[in-house]
Order: C-alpha cells, then sequence, then structure tokens
C-alpha cells in the first residue's frame, strides 16, 4: 500500500542508497537504518521492481550484440515456429525477467526481436503490454519501431526492429563526432522526440545508451516506454483522455531516469513535461560535442547536485572549432529554467537543420568555385573519364568518414609519360596526409598483408582494382585513388576518394599545375581540401598543414627513390633498402624523411654510429617536417643521439596522445618507460600497443618482456602462444628461450637453440644467451667455448657491431665470477671491435669490477664528454661504475652515497650488450656495500630484491651470484637457519657446475662452516 506521504523523503534516500548494495545486503541495511517496518517494506518493494526492470531491459534488441549468458538455457531452438510467423534465427540474451531472440518474420519476410516476458514476472507483463501499446503508436524513421504484441504458448512477447550497428555511446567513446554528424545525428534525435511528444508520451531517459546509430548512418531511439529505471508517462491514456496528476508526476520521492542525464525538474520530483527530454537531449549533444558529459560526479547525488548548481564548461573552451551557433543551441537545451529552453523538440530540429544548412551552403559556393576553374582550363580525355565516373556524386554532399575509418591509398595513374610520376606522388601524397590526426591510412604492412592473402607479392602494384579489393578485405571504409595528366604545358592532378563496398564516391579535389616544378605545392593543396571534405575539422587541418615539399623534398627524383626505398623495405627487408634510402639523400642531402628513416634502420641493425650520424642530422632538419615526422626524428635523436630518455618519454607521449593510432608512439614509450625502471607504465603502453596491432612482432616482443619482468610468466606465455598462432615466432626465439629459463623448461630452450641455427644471426645471438645460461649453472669453460663462437658467427656475417656486444658480455660474466685477467681481455676485445656507447659502458663496469681502476676511469670520462645529457649514463651507469670503484679502495660509504642517485632507476637500465635483460648493478652493488660495511640486514634486503626480480636479471651474473652473497649476509649476521637454506638454494643449482671453478669450491666451504 505505500508508505505515507510524510516518509517518501526517507524512502527515497533508502532507496537510493540500497539501489549500490548486493541483494544480500539489502535487510541488513535496512534493519540497521530504519526502525520503520511500513518503510522497510515499501523500499524492498521498490528494489525489486526497478531490479527486475533493470535486468530484463538491459537485454539489447539489436545487432552487434554481447555474447549470451553462457548459463541460460534457450526455451527456443533455431528454426522453431512461434506465433504462427516467427522463425527463430538465433537466442540473442537473457535477463532477469525474460529473453531476446533474433527471428524472422516469414509473413513479412524482415528480422525481428522478440522479447519475452517471464512467467515469474506477472505484474511486469501487465506494465510491459500496457507500455508496448504506448511505444508501438509512435512511428517514425528515428524511433525504434514496436510491430506487434503477441502470445506463443501463454508467453506475451513484443516484436521489435532489429537492427544492425552500434550505440551512440559507443562512437562517442571513441572521441567527439564530427560537427555534421553532430548536427544531422542530433536533428534526428530531435524530430524523433517532437513525433512522440505529439503522441503523449515523454522519454524521460534519453542519454547515449538509448540512442542506437545503424549501419547507415542514422539514429534510432531506444525504450520508448520500457526505458531502464524508468516508467514511460503518457500525456494521454489509450481512450485519449489526460491521465491527470499521475501522467505528469513521477511516483513521489522516487526519481526515475539516469542520474548524469536528468533534468532539474526530475530532480525535483516536479511535474513533468515535453521539455524535460529536451534538457537531456542537450546533455547528450553537449557529450556528442566534447566525448565528455556536462555534469558529472562520483556518485548519482553528486551528478544530480551537478545538474542542479553547476555550470558546465564553455564548449568553446573544449573544442574550438565548434561553431558558436552549436554551442548557443546546446547551452538553450541546459537551460535550468525550463521557461528559457526550447519549449519544444521542434523548434531544436528547426535550429539544427537551419544551422546545417548553413554549413552545406559555405561548402557549396567553394565546390562551385573549383568546378568553374575546371571548365575553364579544359581538360584531358583522361581527366574526362575520371570526371564522368565521379561528377555526379562529387556534386552530392558526400557522406564523411570517421578517425577510425582506415583508407587505402592506390598508386597514381601517370599518363603524363614522365616515369617520375609513377612512385613520387604516392610517396608524397601518403606524407602530406599523414601529418593529418584524423585519416587512417592502411599501413604498408596491412597493404603487404593483404595482398598475400590474394596471392600477390607484397610490393604488387596497388591499381584501383587491386586497391579497392585490399580495401574490402582488410575491413577498410574508403580508397584514395590519384591521377596526373598533361594538359599541354600543364599537370591536371586529381584526388578521387570512395566507397570500398559500394564504389560510390566520398569526395573528389581536381587542381592544376603550370609547370613540372609546381606539381608537389599543388598536389598539396588538392589534398589539403580533400581532408576538410572527408571530415576533418578545419582546425586541425589549419594546424597541421606542413606543405609537401617542405615535409618532403622538392626533388621529385629523390622522391621517387624514397618510395621505392619503402617498398623495398617491406618486401625485401631493411638491409635491401639502405641503399635506395643513400640514394634519394644523395639527391637532396636535406631530405629529413629519408634522414630519419635510414636513421632508424641502421638502429634497428645495431650499427651504433650510423644510427647517431643519421639521427643528429634529421634533428637538425625537424622544423621541415610534419607534426608526425617532427615527433618521430625528435624522439629518435633523444633516444639514440643524446640518450636523453625522459625527453624522449616527453615528446613520445605527445606524440600518442596527437596521433593515437601510431604504432610506433606506443611502442617506444614503452621501451623507454621500462629503461627508466618504470615497468607498470611499459606494459601499460605495450598494452596499448597490442589493442593497435595484433600483427606486428615487435608488438609481442615488448609485451612478454614486460610480462617477464613483472615475473607474470603465464601472461609472457599466453602472449608468445598468440604470436606463434598468429606466425610471428621466428623473430622472437630469444624471448621464447629466456621465458623457457625463468620456468626451467629445458626442451623448450634446446628448441629455440636448434631453430636458431637457421639464421647466422639469430644463432650468434642465440649462443651468447647460452653462455649466460651455462655460466648461471656455474659451467664457465661451457661459457667461454660458446662465446668464442658466438664471436665467430656474427664475425663471419661481418657484424663487428654484435661480435663486440657478446665480448662486452663475457667480460661482464668473467668479472663477476672472479676471473679479473680475462674480464680485461674480453673488455679490450670489445672495444678493439666497437666504440659504441653500451660497449664503452660495459668494458668501463668490467675493468672497475676486475680492479683495473685508471681504464674504468679513463673511459667513463670520455662517456661522459660524448654523452653529457644521457639519462642512464648519469643515473644508473656512472653512479654504478663509482660504487664499484669505492669498493675496490673498501670505500662502502662511499659507494652508498654514489648508489642513492641510481635508486629511482634501479629497475630499468636495460641496454644492448645485455641480451639477457637488465642487471640490476645498482641493487646488487648496494648489497655489497652494505654488507662491507657490517648492515647485514639490509644486504639481505638488496640480495633479496635481485633474486625475486628474476624476470628482469635472467641469466645475467648478478641473479645467481645474489643467492651466493644472500647466504654470507646471513652468514654473517649468524642466522644460521637461514643461511643453511640459502646456501643449499645456491649449491642446488651449481649441482652439475664444473668441479674446478673456485667459486663452487668456496661456496662449499662456506656452507660447511655454518652446517656444522
Amino acid at each position: 500500500m505505500g508508505a505515507p506521504p510524510g516518509k517518501w523523503e526517507t524512502v527515497k534516500g533508502l532507496f537510493e542508497a540500497a539501489q549500490e548494495l548486493a541483494p544480500e545486503e539489502v535487510s541488513q541495511f535496512l534493519a540497521a537504518n530504519c526502525g520503520d517496518s511500513e518503510i522497510r517494506e515499501e523500499v524492498e518493494r521498490l528494489l525489486r521492481e526497478y531490479r527486475q526492470a533493470a535486468s530484463f531491459l538491459s537485454t539489447p534488441a539489436f545487432g552487434r550484440l554481447s555474447a549470451p549468458d553462457s548459463e541460460a538455457t534457450p526455451e527456443f531452438a533455431p528454426g522453431e515456429i512461434l506465433a504462427g510467423k516467427y522463425n527463430i534465427i538465433e537466442f540473442i540474451a537473457a535477463g532477469g525477467m525474460g529473453v531476446v531472440y533474433k527471428a524472422e518474420d516469414l509473413e513479412l519476410r524482415r528480422f525481428v526481436a522478440l522479447k519475452f516476458v517471464s512467467l515469474e514476472a506477472a505484474d511486469s507483463q501487465a506494465r510491459l503490454r500496457r507500455e508496448a501499446q504506448a511505444a508501438s503508436a509512435l512511428n517514425h524513421p528515428n524511433i525504434c519501431t514496436i510491430y506487434e504484441i503477441g502470445s506463443h504458448g501463454g508467453r506475451p512477447f513484443i516484436a521489435m526492429e532489429f537492427l544492425d550497428g552500434s550505440t551512440l555511446k559507443e562512437r562517442i567513446a571513441e572521441g567527439p563526432l564530427p560537427i555534421e554528424n553532430l548536427l544531422s545525428l542530433g536533428g534526428e534525435i530531435a524530430d524523433a522526440l517532437a513525433a512522440a511528444h505529439s503522441a503523449g508520451v515523454l522519454h524521460r531517459d534519453i542519454k547515449p545508451a538509448n540512442i542506437f546509430i545503424t549501419a547507415r548512418g542514422h539514429t534510432k531511439i531506444l525504450d520508448f516506454g520500457i526505458a531502464t529505471g524508468s516508467r514511460v508517462i503518457h500525456l494521454r491514456d489509450s481512450a485519449g483522455a489526460s491521465s491527470g496528476a499521475e501522467a505528469t508526476q513521477t511516483i513521489p520521492g522516487v526519481i526515475a531516469g539516469t542520474a548524469c542525464y536528468m533534468s532539474p525538474e526530475q530532480i525535483r520530483g516536479e511535474p513533468l513535461d515535453p521539455r524535460t527530454d529536451l534538457f537531456s537531449l542537450g546533455i547528450t549533444l553537449y557529450e556528442m560535442a566534447a566525448a565528455r558529459k556536462p555534469f558529472a560526479g562520483e556518485t548519482a547525488a553528486a551528478a544530480c547536485q551537478q545538474i542542479l548548481t553547476a555550470e558546465p564548461t564553455p564548449l568553446a573552451q573544449v573544442r574550438s572549432e565548434l561553431p558558436s551557433q552549436m554551442e548557443t543551441i546546446i547551452h538553450k537545451c541546459l537551460e535550468k529554467n525550463r521557461e528559457l529552453r526550447f519549449q519544444n523538440a521542434a523548434d531544436l530540429a528547426t535550429a539544427l537543420e537551419k544551422l546545417k544548412r548553413e554549413r552545406d551552403s559555405t561548402s557549396t559556393v567553394a565546390a562551385l568555385k573549383v568546378r568553374n576553374r575546371w571548365f575553364v582550363a579544359g581538360l584531358t580525355s583522361v581527366l574526362v573519364v575520371v570526371l564522368g565516373v565521379t561528377g555526379r556524386a562529387y556534386w552530392r554532399r558526400a557522406p564523411h568518414l570517421t578517425e577510425k575509418d582506415s583508407i587505402v591509398l592506390a598508386d597514381f595513374a601517370n599518363t603524363t609519360g614522365d616515369p617520375v610520376f609513377n612512385d613520387a606522388l604516392k610517396a608524397g601524397l601518403l606524407a602530406d596526409l599523414g601529418q593529418s590526426p584524423f585519416l587512417n591510412i592502411l599501413s604498408d604492412d596491412d597493404v603487404a598483408k593483404q595482398l598475400r592473402f590474394m596471392g600477390r607479392a607484397a610490393d604488387s602494384p596497388l591499381t584501383s582494382q587491386v586497391a579497392r579489393e585490399v580495401c574490402q578485405r582488410s575491413g577498410s571504409k574508403a580508397m584514395l585513388a590519384g591521377a596526373i595528366a598533361s594538359l599541354g604545358s600543364h599537370y591536371a592532378i586529381t584526388l578521387s576518394a570512395s566507397n570500398c563496398e559500394t564504389a560510390g564516391s566520398l569526395a573528389v579535389e581536381q587542381v592544376e599545375a603550370s609547370r613540372r616544378e609546381q606539381v608537389l605545392s599543388r598536389l598539396h593543396d588538392a589534398a589539403r581540401r580533400l581532408r576538410g571534405r572527408l571530415g576533418e575539422s578545419l582546425a586541425s587541418v589549419e594546424k597541421h598543414d606542413t606543405p609537401l615539399e617542405q615535409a618532403t623534398t622538392s626533388s621529385l627524383e629523390a622522391l621517387q627513390a624514397f618510395s621505392q626505398a619503402q617498398k623495398v623495405f617491406v618486401s625485401h627487408g631493411e638491409a635491401a633498402a639502405i641503399p635506395l634510402f643513400q640514394r634519394a639523400l644523395a639527391l637532396d642531402p636535406n631530405f629529413a624523411l629519408a634522414l630519419s628513416d635510414l636513421g632508424t634502420l641502421y638502429c634497428n641493425q645495431g650499427q651504433a654510429d650510423f644510427c647517431s650520424k643519421y639521427a643528429a642530422e634529421a634533428y637538425e632538419l625537424r622544423d621541415r617536417v610534419s607534426d608526425r615526422e617532427r615527433h618521430a626524428i625528435e624522439s629518435n635523436y633523444f633516444m639514440n643521439v643524446t640518450g636523453e630518455l625522459e625527453k624522449a618519454a616527453q615528446v613520445l607521449e605527445e606524440w600518442k596522445q596527437l596521433y593515437p593510432r601510431t604504432l610506433y608512439a606506443y611502442v617506444q614509450l614503452g621501451f623507454v618507460a621500462s629503461a627508466l625502471g618504470r615497468l607498470e607504465a611499459g606494459l601499460s603502453n605495450d598494452l596499448a600497443a597490442y589493442a593497435l596491432r595484433k600483427d606486428a612482432a615487435v608488438v609481442y616482443r615488448n609485451l612478454s618482456l614486460d610480462y617477464m619482468a613483472l615475473n607474470r610468466t603465464a601472461e609472457a606465455q599466453s602472449v608468445l602462444e598468440q604470436a606463434r598462432k598468429n606466425k610471428l615466432d621466428r623473430s622472437l626465439l630469444q624471448n621464447y628461450y629466456q621465458l623457457a629459463f625463468l620456468r626451467d623448461d629445458r626442451a623448450e630452450m634446446q628448441r629455440c637453440i636448434s631453430a636458431a641455427k637457421e639464421n647466422p644471426d639469430d644463432e650468434s645471438a642465440m649462443l651468447s644467451s647460452e653462455a649466460d645460461t651455462e655460466a648461471y649453472y656455474g659451467r664457465l669453460l661451457k661459457a667461454r667455448e660458446l662465446t668464442h663462437r658466438a664471436v665467430a658467427t656474427a664475425l663471419a656475417t661481418g657484424s663487428k657491431d654484435s661480435a663486440a656486444n657478446w665480448e662486452a658480455t663475457a667480460a661482464l660474466r668473467e668479472a663477476e665470477f672472479g676471473d679479473g685477467n680475462e674480464a680485461q681481455k674480453r673488455a679490450q676485445a670489445a672495444l678493439s671491435l666497437s666504440s659504441a656507447e653500451p660497449v664503452k659502458i660495459a668494458a668501463a663496469v668490467a675493468f672497475a669490477r676486475s680492479s683495473d681502476v685508471s681504464r674504468a676511469t679513463a673511459i667513463t670520462k670520455g662517456l661522459l664528454r660524448q654523452f653529457p645529457k644521457d639519462t642512464l649514463l648519469n643515473n644508473y651507469w656512472l653512479p654504478a661504475i663509482r660504487a664499484a670503484i669505492a669498493l675496490n679502495r673498501g670505500d662502502a660509504v662511499e659507494a652508498l652515497k654514489e648508489l642513492d642517485q641510481a635508486a629511482p632507476f634501479e629497475l630499468g637500465g636495460t641496454t644492448p650488450p645485455f641480451t639477457s635483460g637488465a642487471t640490476l648493478y645498482p641493487i646488487y652493488l648496494r648489497g655489497e656495500a652494505y654488507l662491507s660495511k657490517g648492515d647485514f640486514t639490509k644486504a639481505q634486503a638488496e640480495f633479496q630484491k635481485v633474486i625475486d626480480n628474476k624476470g628482469l636479471v635472467w641469466n645475467f651474473p648478478t641473479g645467481i651470484l645474489s643467492r651466493l652473497q644472500l647466504a654470507r649476509a646471513y652468514a654473517a649476521s649468524g642466522d644460521v637457519t637461514h643461511a643453511r637454506s640459502a646456501y643449499q638454494k645456491y649449491l642446488e643449482l651449481w649441482s652439475h657446475a664444473e668441479e674446478s671453478t673456485p667459486l663452487l669450491q668456496r661456496a662449499r666451504r662456506e656452507y660447511a662452516r655454518v652446517s656444522k
């Protein structure tokens, strides 16, 4: 019967609080907070109704659905005929009050969604019938249609329109909507509300989740009369008479709707009218424009307070390119006083349509000017053919792309007879369009993958026909084709974007160059206008508008060589592409893009000197390129030339924010974060890279390393298994090997060793890793033999840098296991092969650890002169080297002081030639310093930290030696029990060590002393 009117405020408060609780917690909560049994019963009744409705009404009745509840058992099977005409196609979803099926209407030959209520929800069945009757009266193209109310076997159901597409909420999650989409979709919603209001129905829960965007790009308002958490208000009952107070007011004290989308009068429980839906639509329009809510709070109460008292952030501050008229319209919808809002939905729809026509008119005037100029110019037959195919669609306003839609760029059609245009113009256009944060050009790797699926070579010509097939196979939205033709001594250039599926035109731009030297600048003009026609905002186009000749080169021949180099890189790899990039630079030494790409190739190949040379030259020309390329050049410079990793991280973060679809930004930021010791940040960026691309080996490589670094080996295994399924495992042998080492999977380690023999580069790296593993288990002579083979294999392939890396790694190993002479010999051999920074660092550490202080000091001074700003050199390696020198002098206090600077970076420092991962030298040396100083508890903590980070240190010597040092620290502190256990674990790992190893003999003597 309900609570007395004077107690509704208590009911309201308890109801809102109890919504957040699990069902089993409600009774206990009410008993503790309310002594009135009548109020408790009323709150429980409202909660039951609310949860039943929410459970059922959240089951979707449209396409692109999530998987059905695995525990739900469909009552009707596919092929079963219901109500004499509905053929069940599939079970879609289930909720607490019913189920939804996709079915075919056999009479009208259309798909429908059948929504059934459960037999247990009798009261809800009656209400569902009343609400469906009201909703079915709404006949509008932008409202989800209710076809009929039916029954099968005593079970009532609603037959509804079956939709394919996604909700507006999902679309907003991708970012703000283009202005044209905002106007057209907003107008459709307003028009639909006008129809509903004229039929006497308020929605009361307008929000993005209740608005569907179909595959054709039109809106459908969902759940009229059955919106989650609300009851429809009928302004007129089925007989046409007024329903009185119940028609315009909610149940006293109970707020219906979704908190952050409600009108002030809804929150206050006042009588409602159509203007409440307009306030909610205003919130939705604001969110469409800004991709964020105007009123938000951590709780429903906080959101309601915002709506009642706060003003939203002006849209001009959030999105500067938004027309002021649009902001005025939205602001008027959001007036807290309903008398100041639009007074009906039709007025709002008119205002949106008027603004849309004004913008369309401006675009049409500009297009007509272009068309007139072309008619005067007199095109050649080739150009006439192009316009003949696309002209009719060109003059109609084509639908815009979204930031999510990818575009395939076809080869240029060249009928001029000048072969330089064949490759140069496509390369130029790719660079020009690439500076757009909006356009999503399908990458060369993705194009090559699709070509292989089609049975074609990766460097096959991408004619319009082939490009369209690539476009369709890759799920891209549009194809962009270019053409250049002669007009006497002039050149006519056409860019044409078309829908991949329908071949319908999306946009066409034509320009004329009066001479050959003008072609690139005029191509840029056409590309600039095309970006706007495809949906990019004017503000974005103007901000990212580096002229093509500046962004690339003024030399068509250099651009042609550059394009050919990129093709060869995709089809034949890095080494084959290098001569072509060098040819492009010979034609234009100031070609910044070519310098940057060539530097990157040398970096990837481990040729540090050439890497630094070209990266530095590109950096000097960074003002000549687009924003996208500038970020690449600057990050490469800071990473590979100066070593300023924190600056590199800043540039990469900016790049990621500006161009969120750029894989390289995430990959490099993940590497930099890990090198700085920020392991979770590294994982976060690599997961984002994985979300972007699941077909790039570098993503699997870095992600598996992240998981190993965090000791999450099961997840690392899962990543590498996925790489194997995608046939990307061939380049990940080191990852498989290191994971197998961590899991003590000897069979898998042997498989990796065998597989590496198929490629000399893989074999030399694997031999070096195998050497580290043998040393880890105390087989030092075997480790030396493997290092000798690794160096010889690298030199046989001409890779001095790799050979130097293996020598340097061996030098560190020998120093830590106590053979100073062999360590110094290996360090000198590494320096004779390479002068790269990582090799010098490794040599300096080896000299410091083998008591050759003078050579260690000399190398560090040279490194500091050469790399004064290097983040890891100054904050990780130099403190470690100085600490090692201090320990040689017996000065543990000075060593600890030096190591304080390395503390923030101690889990990083990863850099070649340390193929074993991180060394954790600062932690290990700090442990030695505490042990020397007699602070045994702190020493134990440091050595344990190395042991606990096995996924970082892998098979590097500090990993196994920390176990021995931990045992010594326990023994020195008098903790015999823990000392004995630690020695046993160490000796167990060295159970197959070479008997002649001095360290093994010493460890056995120490163990014997604590075992007495």
